[in-house]
């Protein structure tokens, strides 16, 4: 799972980052102190069953039909005040009292309404600051940098990455660009549309 940068924090924070769109579902997270970047922090992959770091995908709504996220913002919580070695050292009382982001990776012919459902979502489960990437996006992000690092691609290349998921096919063509600021993490941009389409169908331009 990709963690795209954010600024830098005020406060501490829990990052909750779900990845829905593949079939399987995962969930991992990052926490976050005061003046950390996302950057600098190991990206923890959270059970969500014994054992098991993905599971098939579990939708579940409620009575208005709405999307329910309660039980994953729930299962992080308890994993990092019962498991995680950082997080024992804090009380109960700080993981239900600390700011929380979220970011939702989707396919990338998710349409308008079906991120407004996300977000809706998150808001409901008490994850108000919420950013939703395309997943396309996230894997090229991912699987870049360590590319780099083995030599194996250069900044001003353009790959095109396809992420093929259970029921998804998605394409994304990409720049490696250098940091910002010497010594930063590679930066990404898109060359063109990112696109995708449910497997079994066709994109037509």
């Amino acid at each position: 799972m990709a963690a795209l940068s954010k600024p830098v924090r005020a406060a501490n924070a829990l990052r909750v980052i779900i990845e829905y769109g593949s079939g399987f579902l995962k969930v991992a997270a990052q926490h976050a102190l005061a003046g950390q970047s996302v950057d600098n922090i190991a990206i923890i992959v959270i059970p969500l069953e014994p054992g098991l770091k993905e599971i098939e995908q579990k939708i579940v709504l409620d009575g208005d039909r709405l999307l329910h996220l309660n039980w994953i913002l729930d299962a992080v919580k308890r994993y990092y005040s019962t498991s995680h070695p950082s997080g024992l050292r804090h009380q109960q009382d700080y993981w239900e009292a600390i700011d929380i982001e979220s970011m939702i990776t989707v396919p990338a012919n998710s349409r308008i309404e079906a991120c407004g459902i996300w977000r809706n979502a998150a808001h409901n489960a008490g994850m108000p600051n919420i950013d939703i990437r395309l997943e396309p996006l996230c894997a090229a992000a991912s699987e870049m940098e360590q590319l780099r690092q083995m030599r194996a691609m250069e900044h001003g290349d353009q790959p095109c990455f396809a992420d093929i998921g259970k029921g998804t096919f998605d394409l994304a063509t990409v720049k490696l660009n250098r940091g910002a600021t010497e010594g930063l993490r590679s930066e990404l941009s898109t060359v063109g549309q990112v696109d995708g389409a449910d497997i079994g169908a066709q994109i037509v331009k």
